[in-house]
């Protein structure tokens, strides 16, 4: 075992560590262990259970269409488009991976929606009238990701920034 440990660069007094962290139920990478658990069902508790396993199952679901589609059909045709099309379609298919990541890094960890950049300004524009991807399923993919987005930060009751 001392070997694998070393492999992987950690010390073996980090291991036991870790190990010690694992059987306690707590993550290793994770400070306060059972407090951050705690704080995390307090949010929790004040969100309706079936509006988040609502957002869990359609974010899921749209990422699973996300990849089917943008790694699928998508690519072959975005192959045939010419380099500015190209460039917009793959800009789209990051800020709609972005999205849904986003989505679902708060509802791991509820806390830190004021840190998540989609949560703090959830509006986010729709597609041009002229990009390439409205004509295709990845456009209400796309639109799929922006209104998951504005769910969630809904949710997340983050202030909006002032403007002054």
């Amino acid at each position: 075992m001392v070997p694998v440990q070393m492999a992987r660069g950690l010390p073996p007094s980090r291991w036991a560590m870790a190990a010690d962290f694992i059987l306690e139920g707590r993550s290793p990478s994770s400070r306060g262990g059972w407090r951050r658990q705690a704080e995390i069902a307090k949010i929790s508790a004040m969100i309706d259970p079936k509006a988040i396993d609502n957002l869990y199952r359609d974010t899921v679901s749209a990422a699973d269409r996300a990849r089917a589609w943008f790694d699928g059909p998508g690519q072959a045709w975005r192959e045939r488009l010419d380099a500015p099309q190209r460039a917009l379609v793959a800009i789209e298919g990051l800020g709609v991976t972005t999205r849904l990541l986003a989505v679902m890094t708060w509802l791991l960890d509820p806390r830190h929606a004021e840190t998540i950049p989609a949560f703090v300004n959830p509006e986010v524009a729709a597609l041009a009238a002229d990009h390439p991807l409205l004509a295709t399923p990845g456009a209400a993919i796309a639109d799929a990701s922006r209104r998951l987005v504005m769910r969630a930060a809904a949710l997340a009751m983050v202030p909006k920034p002032q403007k002054s």
